[in-house]
């Protein structure tokens, strides 16, 4: 094995390693991106889910008051 196969096998194997690093970097990029989408999910559900109990209090209220003003609601009795 004459040095010029050497230098060859040194510079392919650098070339690799080279190779290997920027695939590992890509990749935790790609996780990163990914846990940062997954907090934003999460945070779109929460809101979302708060809006859904905002609506459904507004409407109960709302309910409550339109029963309570068009009288359609009978008034509780006292049984003395």
């Amino acid at each position: 094995m004459g040095p010029a196969t050497l230098a060859r096998g040194a510079v392919v194997f650098v070339v690799l390693l080279g190779a290997l690093g920027m695939v590992t970097w890509r990749q935790s990029r790609a996780l990163e991106s990914l846990a940062s989408l997954d907090e934003l999910h999460r945070q779109m559900s929460v809101a979302a889910a708060e809006r859904v109990e905002l609506e459904r209090e507004i409407l109960a209220k709302a309910t409550a008051w339109f029963a309570r003003e068009t009288g359609s609601v009978a008034r509780k009795r006292s049984s003395s």
